[in-house]
């Protein structure tokens, strides 16, 4: 995955402004020529990459964490995913949340309790979108699509929320960043109770952001069953709450896809190729209002069954080993006796030898001896 670390960002122009009203009146380049873009909210620092061109989509590319080797290289920097030249206008966003902690790896965008980071970033991405494209009411942001990868799928999904109309594409998704992430929580969030915590649920958990907003956007979600911890933790839960959902608002459906995916490769994102060929055909993905969650359970069901066989496999080989070590112990404690009676034995003959009869009776057995022959 192509990251900034391979970019030297400072070659490029930097736009700067210190509210969206500004931002909003600005002639930006569509050239293609890529861009940087720093936005100033509440004394905190959004950053962009952009390339901006002639397209009528616009790719918003959120980011993922930084390892933990990198989280010294960044301090204070920006960090973008994906910054690949796309055919579309394409958006890099940096994670604001490090420059607030910069001990974090990632801070899904959930700010603090004064300033949530991911409505600022939507109000950035509204107002450049209303800026450089003719909307009217039924197609408003429905050509923008968000893309991102494990807590960048996070960022991209509860963005298509804010943006309604626009799409998602999210792979490997963490549908809580708490359940995912519990440290952002003193990260972020610390000396806060319990009870007031609840109040911020929707900034970690897309459920509740759903919620919320009773909206549930439209989303095509990339998730590989086969790595147990993410099927576990983020998958499940977020399907089986998802079919519970109450509300249809404005004749909205379930609009969420799902490729299920068993690669057995674990937390991976898929190939830029792979990548590109989704966003050629986005705008041909039909979604329907069947909830897919079903097949999610279905193959949970399955995996369980796999397991239960596996467990049983793994009782009857252990109840095998307990047969054998027995026998072995018992062996074992043959073997001990006979070389003990074998040590009594060599005992025996060395007194023997040793004793004065032995020794008086040697000419008399020798003798004996001869005579045999």
């Amino acid at each position: 995955m192509e990251n900034n670390k391979e970019k030297n960002l400072l070659k490029y122009k930097t736009y700067e402004f210190n509210d969206l009203d500004s931002l909003s009146n600005f002639n930006f380049p569509i050239n293609g020529e890529p861009f940087n873009l720093i936005v100033n909210l509440n004394n905190l620092k959004y950053e962009f990459f952009c390339r901006l061109k002639k397209s009528d989509k616009l790719l918003v590319l959120s980011p993922g964490a930084v390892t933990r080797e990198q989280v010294n290289e960044f301090k204070g920097k920006p960090y973008y995913n994906r910054m690949w030249e796309w055919e579309e206008s394409s958006i890099c966003i940096n994670d604001t949340g490090r420059y607030v902690n910069p001990e974090i790896r990632g801070s899904w965008l959930v700010g603090t309790p004064e300033d949530w980071h991911l409505k600022k970033t939507a109000d950035i991405i509204k107002t450049i979108a209303n800026n450089i494209f003719d909307y009217n009411d039924s197609n408003r942001y429905n050509n923008i699509i968000f893309h991102g990868s494990s807590m960048g799928g996070s960022i991209s999904f509860m963005l298509s929320i804010l943006l309604k109309n626009s799409i998602c594409i999210a792979e490997i998704l963490q549908s809580n960043a708490y359940k995912q992430y519990p440290a952002i929580r003193s990260y972020l969030y610390n000396g806060l109770s319990d009870e007031e915590f609840e109040k911020y649920k929707y900034r970690f958990d897309i459920i509740e952001l759903m919620k919320k907003e009773q909206y549930i956007p439209n989303a095509y979600l990339i998730l590989d069953c086969t790595y147990e911890h993410d099927f576990k933790v983020s998958f499940l839960p977020f399907f089986e709450e998802l079919d519970t959902l109450p509300y249809k608002a404005n004749n909205n459906r379930n609009k969420i896809k799902i490729r299920l995916d068993g690669k057995n490769k674990n937390h991976l994102c898929i190939t830029n190729n792979e990548l590109i060929k989704f966003l050629k055909n986005v705008e041909f993905i039909e979604y329907d209002e069947i909830s897919k969650y079903q097949k999610v359970i279905q193959l949970n069901d399955e995996y369980q069954k796999t397991i239960k066989a596996q467990e049983e496999k793994y009782k009857k080989a252990m109840k095998t080993i307990d047969e054998k070590q027995k026998a072995l112990k018992t062996n074992e404690e043959k073997y001990n006796k006979v070389m003990e009676k074998n040590q009594e034995l060599l005992q025996f003959k060395k007194d023997v030898y040793n004793s004065k009869s032995w020794k008086i009776t040697y000419p008399l057995r020798k003798l004996i001896k001869i005579l045999k022959l």
